[in-house]
């Protein structure tokens, strides 16, 4: 016998399948791209703590999307959790970075990441005010 939050969580996942299915095709190469910036941290792990708090955040915000989304559904409110968790990272990134570093990877690396999340953040800060407005 399956227990009623499997069936639950079940039904959220199924939400959230249909959520993303429906998105534009370009959204999608977004969160690819996202997905990618962040993955990407695991080759600074070891020797950058920023990298290491990119990795913390963004198996946070998986966690905390999952669990806003099996209380109250898949949506724009997704954004609300970027909003909450890459917005301080990102200052934190920003606030980090060495200025003059554009020659090596790990200089490269973290300026596509700090942009990649302020453009999120714009979306996912209008996604969330126009459904709050709506």
């Amino acid at each position: 016998m399956i227990d009623p939050l499997y069936q639950s969580w079940a039904a959220t996942q199924a939400a959230k399948q249909a959520y993303v299915a429906g998105l534009p095709g370009w959204v999608h190469g977004w969160m690819g791209w996202m997905e990618f910036a962040f993955a990407s941290s695991l080759w600074f792990a070891f020797a950058r703590v920023e990298a290491r708090w990119v990795i913390l955040v963004g198996f946070a915000t998986l966690y905390a999307g999952a669990a806003l989304a099996y209380f109250i559904g898949w949506g724009p409110y997704w954004g609300a959790v970027h909003i909450v968790l890459w917005g301080p990272l990102g200052a934190y990134l920003y606030i980090r970075r060495d200025p003059f570093s554009f020659r090596d990877a790990y200089g490269l690396w973290l300026r596509a990441l700090i942009v990649t999340i302020a453009i999120s953040l714009i979306f996912d800060t209008r996604d969330v005010l126009l459904h709050l407005m709506a």
